[in-house]
């Protein structure tokens, strides 16, 4: 009975030393700015910070690591006011030794975020990551990616074609805990709506989009009218 009464208290004190160190769901702190600029306003911040407070990490049955992030925020007007960013990061599988550099590609990323009449989506170009070997239920890790963005219109719909829309550099370190039923949710998100990575599509073709020159907007304008958001500017709480 002893023993069985010290097993539990150490499986709680481990418990709460596991959320002390990664929070209970995990975080991570993401960094985004337009990959060129054509002007730079005195009012616009050198770079965005998005501060993340779910992260999660699992194998999915092709044995693929999968990480995946969000921050989402309750508004007292209604869900259609909800700030909700959510990010999915795929890489070939868990580091062999203590960690591992990831070369990321346009199957590596998929990012959707809203707030209102805001609605942005994204997807990878290229990139790296860095992954440690889990411990405890805990995974750090870290990415640099330059994302191809589009905003979305109810005349036009997703605009411009991924394969022209604006590069954004997105950066950060993270935290995840292991949680495969939470992180599959966020991951299916951001992959809806035809942003289906290539081993998920029945047609191969998604993700596999045409390679154009960047495009770029005067960073004194960052922000385009409410139908047409600056992605990586969006507003952040």
């Amino acid at each position: 009975m002893i023993r069985r009464r010290t097993s539990l208290i150490a499986g709680l004190i481990g418990a709460a030393a596991l959320c002390g160190v990664a929070g209970c769901n995990g975080s991570a702190t993401v960094h985004s700015m337009p990959f060129l600029r054509q002007d730079f306003s005195a009012t616009e911040a050198p770079a965005q910070k998005i501060d993340i407070d779910e992260a999660y990490y699992w194998l999915d049955d092709q044995k693929r690591l999968n990480v995946a992030l969000c921050r989402h925020v309750p508004s007292l007007l209604g869900k259609a006011y909800e700030y909700d960013w959510r990010l999915s990061l795929v890489l070939e599988d868990l580091p062999a030794g203590s960690e591992k550099l990831y070369r990321l590609g346009v199957d590596s990323i998929r990012l959707l975020l809203a707030h209102g009449g805001l609605h942005a989506r994204g997807a990878s170009l290229m990139g790296v990551a860095v992954v440690h070997a889990p411990r405890n239920g805990v995974m750090h890790g870290r990415f640099h990616a330059n994302l191809r963005q589009q905003a979305f219109t109810v005349l036009t719909g997703w605009t411009p074609p991924l394969g022209r829309a604006p590069l954004v550099v997105m950066a950060g370190p993270f935290q995840a805990i292991h949680d495969p039923v939470r992180g599959r949710a966020i991951r299916d998100r951001t992959e809806a709506d035809g942003m289906e990575r290539r081993w998920r599509s029945q047609t191969g073709a998604a993700g596999a989009f045409p390679i154009y020159p960047a495009t770029t907007q005067a960073a004194s304008q960052p922000t385009l009218s409410s139908t047409r958001p600056a992605a990586p500017f969006l507003p952040v709480r």
